[in-house]
């Protein structure tokens, strides 16, 4: 005996019954007639004798069905297309359906059958009690009957707006990949890139927009980045270029400065600005700061291109422009003049000056400075670490210059560039720290200022040689043409001179013993350094003594000729 539900199935009810099958047959079972509304039963249920009709009994009420009205506009068009089943259907003989499931219905008890193979042997049940249209229902085939979908589109990263730069040109030689790539990392990575292009110079926020250029590009390290080589332009006076290496990874960018082309010489000038500058404050000058805001303001306005700027403070522009505004001197790159046209000027930190007969001690300001170049048609050919001046002008008279800028209040001394006077004509003089001066009877202590330097120079008609240590100048008597030992003693009478001393106050046996001593420095055990830091402090030692030109030259030529020692320097002593 095998126990079977049975469910009569339509679009609109279902009637079930439950029953156990055994030999006695049946002689119909319910015809189900498909139609183009729905479904209803061909014949009423069968009657049934013996044990099957004891036991099957109605488990769910069929609803009664409902009158169904069709509309005159309903078209057959619209009507879902339903397979249709004869009413002549044959009818299933429930005995042939109870041998055919048997043996599946047997193999479906294995407690060892599962998965897969328990799906297949319940599907062959259900085969054979739905009929042959069963198989129109079968899951596999259903899919296999609907179109397959369309391919999902690639997932892109969400737009994040227009590139960060929109004038991007790209040489013909750029490959199309690298254009993407570029496009791309602008786009999505903009903070960066904002930080960076300022960084070497670009004006992201500035009148003119930029535009870009790029003239190549080629992968680097191993594939994994590419190397763009960029050219910008804002204005004429702006402009640049500079590499960027974008990680095909992150998409980020590094930025490296690139020198920017270079306009004819012709076209260039050196200048310097100044520290500081007077101001009007609500009708009160005032000294104020020259900020690179302000530099960054007047090359601006002035339509000037900066091409470089020096460890010194020294800009490398486009326009001559001297002593105007914050602008300390200008020079053109290419004005060259010869030494015997130049002048070398050290001016004072401050200076005492005469406001209605009363002396007050003012700084020398930079505008001082350049306005004094400019008015004398001097150009500044450069600026050494002491804040020497050396200027120079065509056909300018050196040595008649110096000594009439030595007699400005601004300036500490001057001489000419190429000065080689008379050995017979030069001495050394030290100055002291501090001298006594007697004021009102009573005797007070100053330092010595570069106003007293600069005096004592005029005074006595001398023009520097040479800056020496230990506050001791070589100085040259050129106002007249006196020996300089008529001049020492009037020198020794200054209460500021130390010393002072001719030329040739040394021996050449003591420019030969100094040689000696150095030359016992020269290599092993001793090192390169020890060595030269012996010999320049020997013949510094030698200058401030007085020693003459040629005798100089007589202890360089010894140390010169003298051989190294061990056959080399120590290069683990001292370097």
């Amino acid at each position: 005996m095998t126990s079977l539900a049975l469910i009569l199935a339509s679009g609109l009810c279902a009637q079930v019954y439950e029953g156990r099958l055994s030999t006695v047959r049946a002689s119909a079972v319910p015809q189900v007639s498909l139609g183009a509304l729905g479904a209803r039963l061909a014949t009423a249920p069968p009657s049934l004798t013996g044990s099957l009709s004891a036991t099957l009994t109605p488990v769910l009420a069929a609803p009664a069905l409902p009158a169904l009205q069709i509309a005159p506009a309903l078209s057959a068009a619209v009507l879902p297309r339903t397979p249709l089943v004869s009413a002549a259907a044959p009818s299933m003989n429930i005995s042939a359906v109870s041998e055919a499931v048997a043996p599946a219905l047997q193999a479906l008890k294995a407690p060892e059958l599962k998965g897969e193979a328990a799906a297949a042997t319940a599907e062959q049940v259900m085969s054979q009690v739905l009929g042959p249209h069963a198989a129109a229902d079968d899951p596999a085939e259903i899919a296999a009957s609907k179109p397959a979908p369309a391919p999902a589109p690639a997932k892109r990263a969400k737009p994040k707006g227009p590139p960060l730069l929109s004038q991007v040109a790209f040489a013909d030689g750029v490959a199309q990949a690298h254009r993407d790539l570029l496009i791309e990392t602008l786009t999505r990575r903009k903070a960066g890139w904002i930080r960076q292009l300022a960084a070497v110079g670009v004006k992201l926020a500035g009148p003119v927009a930029p535009a870009v250029a790029v003239s190549a590009a080629r992968d680097i390290a191993k594939g994994t980045k590419v190397e763009f080589t960029v050219d910008w332009t804002q204005s004429e006076t702006h402009l640049g270029s500079f590499k960027a290496v974008v990680n095909l990874k992150t998409l980020n960018a590094e930025l490296r400065r690139l020198p920017a082309p270079e306009p004819p010489k012709e076209k260039q000038i050196r200048m310097r600005f100044k520290k500081t500058v007077m101001a009007d404050a609500d009708g009160v000058n005032v000294e104020v700061k020259v900020t690179e805001e302000d530099i960054a303001g007047f090359l601006e306005e002035k339509g000037l291109r900066l091409l470089s700027k020096g460890w010194d403070g020294t800009y490398t522009v486009s326009v001559a422009l001297s002593g105007k505004g914050i602008v300390l001197y200008a020079t053109p790159v290419t004005f060259t003049v010869p030494e015997t046209d130049q002048v070398q000027i050290a001016f004072k930190k401050s200076a005492v000056r005469s406001f209605g007969g009363i002396n007050a001690e003012t700084s020398v300001d930079e505008s001082e400075i350049g306005k004094l170049l400019s008015d004398r048609g001097l150009r500044v050919l450069s600026i050494d670490r002491d804040g020497a001046y050396t200027v120079g002008a065509a056909g300018l008279a050196a040595a008649p210059t110096a000594r009439l800028l030595q007699t400005l209040p601004a300036v500490l001394y001057a001489k000419p560039v190429k000065f080689d006077p008379p050995a017979s004509s030069q001495l050394i003089i030290s100055l002291r720290e501090k001298y006594v001066v007697s004021v009102g009877g009573l005797n007070i202590e100053n330092a010595v200022s570069e106003d007293d330097v600069s005096s004592l120079l005029q005074r006595h008609g001398l023009l520097l040689v040479k800056v020496l240590n230990n506050g001791a100048y070589k100085v040259a008597r050129v106002s007249d043409a006196a020996p300089a030992k008529d001049i020492v003693a009037a020198l020794s009478r200054e209460p500021i001179i130390k010393q002072a001393i001719t030329l040739g106050g040394v021996s050449d046996e003591q420019i030969r013993s100094a040689a000696k001593g150095v030359a016992s420095y020269k290599g092993r055990p001793w090192s390169a350094t020890e060595y030269n830091m012996n010999y320049g402090m020997t013949y510094w030692s030698l200058e401030e003594r007085g020693a003459t030109p040629e005798q100089l030259k007589l202890f360089e030529e010894l140390c010169d000729q003298a051989p190294v020692r061990g056959g080399g320097f120590n290069p683990w002593s001292g370097d």
